[in-house]
């Protein structure tokens, strides 16, 4: 055989070999757990554990500190990565709202398998939404990537990945302190380096505030996972004080009525405060539109305005009663309290 003929023959040989002898390398590496939380509240201390159960070791980042914004979240995880191996697998998740409702073992497959097929960097999570006016707003809000709504609380990839991707957010605007904007904004200019899991392969993202993540969506909720659209992800993630309290249930956690009222409280008031910050933001944002629209619709504002409190206060206050009627609570559960 002649020699270049040789040589092509092996050389196609290392290409195709290349990948699975990569993906033999990278999974065996470790996998890092990573969140900020300055304090235990919600459903912190249930990651702690969900996590653990599930054979995954988390590292809370920023705890006793003074809360300094969302895109403080990158000073702390950009610090943490460099202590670590580059070439390590890191899994972010938000605090508050996320569980793990699965075994980790095969956690670094799947997500080389992703990456395998999809060439991306990272891996982040895709809102998935019950209310359309809350889909467009917060498409608004945040913009999309790939015609998706990336959600930053929850993404992994390796170390010196995550690393470069966050610090080059974070100079897209300095002065813009929301992580979720700033990751978006990244993967709009970047598009084949984050890949946004809207198939729920590693991260369910739901976003139905103050109400239980399955009320609204086909989930099954098992012992040892949760089922959606036919994939079992790792993470479930409440988005905006989505209850969690179903998964815990069922899945036999240590959780009781007293408990679940305390954690609803701080959803109902976290909500509103959060609500009010938005509702600033955006008359800040578009004060002049607005203005224009009461001088020349003047009835119809105050129609809108009535509207839109009546579909407040009637979705809000029966999550409130919940917080103070033991039975009513009981009733929107599946499962009795331990």
């Amino acid at each position: 055989m002649h020699k270049s003929v040789k040589n092509i023959f092996f050389l196609s040989i290392v290409i195709v070999y290349m990948p699975s002898y990569d993906n033999y390398y990278y999974k065996n590496r470790n996998l890092h757990i990573v969140t900020v939380s300055t304090d235990s509240k919600f459903y912190y201390p249930y990651l702690i554990k969900s996590c653990k159960r599930n054979g995954g070791n988390i590292t809370t980042l920023g705890y006793n500190q003074e809360w300094k914004g969302y895109s403080w979240k990158f000073e702390l995880v950009i610090k943490y990565l460099e202590s670590i191996d580059d070439n390590d697998v890191v899994c972010f998740l938000d605090g508050y709202d996320v569980l793990c409702c699965r075994n980790l073992d095969g956690f670094i497959d799947k997500f080389l398998d992703i990456k395998t097929r999809t060439r991306c960097k990272i891996i982040c999570g895709a809102d998935t939404y019950e209310n359309n006016l809350f889909k467009f707003v917060a498409s608004i809000y945040f913009q999309k990537c790939k015609s998706q709504n990336l959600n930053s609380g929850t993404y992994c990839g390796f170390a010196k990945d995550i690393k470069n991707i966050l610090n080059a957010s974070k100079n897209i605007n300095l002065t813009e302190t929301d992580d979720q904007k700033l990751l978006t904004e990244y993967c709009i200019q970047n598009p084949k380096d984050i890949y946004v899991d809207s198939k729920n392969e590693l991260f369910l993202v739901i976003a139905d505030p103050l109400n239980e993540a399955d009320k609204n969506f086909n989930i099954t909720i098992k012992k040892n996972y949760i089922e959606f659209n036919g994939k079992r992800p790792y993470f479930i993630h409440g988005v905006g004080c989505t209850y969690l309290n179903n998964i815990l249930i069922i899945q036999e956690y240590n959780i009781n009525l007293n408990k679940i009222k305390q954690i609803n409280n701080e959803c109902f008031n976290y909500v509103f405060k959060k609500g009010m910050d938005h509702v600033k933001v955006f008359i800040f944002s578009f004060w002049i539109f607005i203005l224009l629209f009461i001088i020349l619709f003047k009835y119809w504002t105050f129609l809108i305005i009535i509207i839109l409190l009546i579909i407040i206060f009637y979705r809000i206050p029966k999550v409130y009663i919940t917080n103070n009627n033991a039975k009513l609570l009981k009733s929107t559960l599946k499962f009795p309290n331990k």
